[in-house]
């Protein structure tokens, strides 16, 4: 089975699955190249056209968790407030954003602000 189909079954709603799929073409339509983990910590990898992890997001039964991860945080160190204004922003352990994507709207409301 593919990553990506390993990916779609953990998530939990036909809303969340929508909100898989629009971080996705947003993604892809900004140029960046996808990479789909597996377990241990299945994931969907965004890097740039240098190669730089941008971003990426872990599937939940109940959520996307959405990383901004440090290359995008050195590349513009404003994004983190700039993100913490328009969503809940968390931080993890290594200082990279974190952001719960709850459903489509969700999903849709990051895209524009992020791949823009």
């Amino acid at each position: 089975m593919e990553e990506r189909e390993q990916h779609l079954e953990v998530i939990g709603s036909r809303d969340l699955r929508l909100a898989y799929e629009t971080l996705e073409w947003a993604g892809l339509s900004s140029g960046y190249r996808l990479r789909y983990t597996t377990p241990p910590v299945p994931s969907v990898d965004y890097f740039d056209d240098q190669g730089d992890w941008r971003f990426s997001f872990i599937p939940n039964p109940r959520h996307l968790l959405f990383y901004v991860r440090h290359p995008a945080l050195h590349a513009d160190p404003n994004l983190k407030s700039d993100a913490a204004a328009l969503f809940v922003l968390k931080e993890n352990n290594a200082g990279e954003g974190q952001i719960y994507v709850r459903s489509a709207r969700d999903a849709r409301a990051l895209a524009g602000w992020f791949f823009h």
